[in-house]
């Protein structure tokens, strides 16, 4: 939680959404939001590596990163590893909507985030389905 606040003030902010409606998850600000434009729906990638857990714009930009949560790790989680498809199947399953307040200026709004479908069934189709 300390490390999650200290990446917060050094990035300028910090969000809490539900995946699933059941997990908190914080989520830290990969760049100031100001300059960025919120459509009522925004379709997102959801993505993982070396670095951890990212969500992206449709546009590949970096919008914010965070930690999986414990509960859904230990979910899918087999021999301590997640596979690619077990990856796969947890943002489809927990992070396939969510909702983030996002204020900009004087205006405080609640931002819809939709996986983007279509990169999702690219992604699933390289895997083999």
């Amino acid at each position: 939680m300390l490390e999650f606040i200290g990446v917060c003030r050094q990035r300028g902010s910090g969000f809490l959404t539900m995946f699933n409606g059941s997990f908190p998850v914080f989520l830290s600000a990969s760049r100031s939001m100001e300059d960025f434009v919120f459509r009522d729906e925004n379709y997102v990638r959801i993505r993982v590596g070396e670095a951890g857990w990212s969500i992206e714009s449709e546009a590949g930009e970096e919008l914010f990163t965070f930690d999986l949560p414990e509960e859904i790790f230990n979910k899918y989680q087999r021999s301590g590893g997640l596979t690619r498809r077990q990856l796969l199947n947890i943002k489809d399953t927990h992070m396939s909507s969510f909702h983030v307040f996002v204020s900009q200026g004087d205006d405080l709004k609640l931002v819809s985030f939709k996986l983007d479908r279509n990169w999702f069934r690219q992604v699933s189709r390289n895997l083999g389905n």
